[in-house]
């Protein structure tokens, strides 16, 4: 039995190479509190929904973690949720993720049929809260004041008031599970991926799903030091001999080239000129 198990459903049925960052971070925030934690990326092989399920019965988890980063992904919980349920799996079922949290937090009736199917959804960054709802669970204690917690009770109730973290640096370094099995598949050192900051400076943006992620949680924008980044690079580098990195930004680029110059200048100098790497931006 493991204590949480998380699981990126968003990659059932799909076959990429790439890293969950949201349940990465949460995995090496829980294992610092002692949890013995798994994560399942189905991506990685492909895995279709009756595999996962498999692995859950297996695992025998006492908390499951869905994260939902797209609407479509909703089906594919319900599907777990009902099938594990009925092989009696007994587990606390948590939700959460890009797309559920907004959805949720503005009562989208697409997910009623779900949160009635769970025992809460994280609204917005989960490391913090989805830690402080396992301990409840192991202190018995009723998790349903936790601010940034949503859940069904005769409708959709919603703790707004939380304080996320706002120090990315206080953080510890994404977890490299799912980097460690692609490498393992692949046999040679793949792209990783990692995230220095979170939320967009410019948050006006009406087509663009950040904007309205940030205003949900009361947070515009959010950068890592210099030195923390660049700390968790040469542990890549240095772990795993990674030689490219893409940056999983909201908006790498901010004001001022925040990050982009002083990793660009240190690393040209640094890793023998063989370094390099990517950012997306929204």
């Amino acid at each position: 039995m493991v204590d949480v198990l998380l699981i990126d459903v968003s990659g059932i049925n799909q076959k990429r190479i790439g890293e969950p960052n949201g349940i990465s971070y949460i995995c090496s925030y829980l294992r610092k509190d002692g949890y013995n934690v798994r994560i399942i990326e189905p991506s990685v092989n492909g895995d279709s929904c009756e595999s996962v399920i498999s692995e859950i019965i297996e695992l025998n988890p006492r908390v499951l973690g869905l994260s939902i980063s797209q609407d479509k992904d909703v089906y594919h919980s319900k599907l777990i949720i009902d099938k594990i349920k009925e092989k009696k799996v007994n587990c606390r079922i948590v939700i959460g993720g890009h797309s559920a949290s907004i959805a949720i937090y503005n009562e989208d009736p697409y997910y009623y049929e779900l949160l009635k199917k769970v025992d809460c959804a994280i609204i917005g960054d989960g490391e913090i809260i989805f830690s402080k709802v396992v301990k409840c669970i192991d202190d018995s204690q009723d998790f349903k004041d936790i601010g940034g917690l949503a859940f069904w009770e005769d409708g959709i109730k919603i703790n707004k008031n939380c304080d996320y973290c706002h120090n990315l640096d206080s953080l510890p370094f994404q977890s490299r599970d799912v980097y460690e099995q692609l490498m393992e598949k692949y046999k040679f050192p793949i792209t990783a991926s990692m995230v220095s900051s979170r939320g967009c400076y410019h948050n006006i943006c009406t087509f663009c799903s950040i904007s309205s992620y940030s205003k949900m949680i009361g947070q515009k924008v959010r950068y890592r030091s210099i030195e923390n980044i660049i700390s968790e690079i040469k542990m890549l580098k240095e772990k795993y001999n990674v030689e490219e990195i893409i940056f999983d930004d909201d908006n790498f680029i901010a004001p001022g080239e925040f990050v982009y110059y002083p990793i660009g200048d240190y690393f040209s100098h640094r890793v023998d000129n063989k370094y390099y790497w990517h950012f997306f931006k929204e």
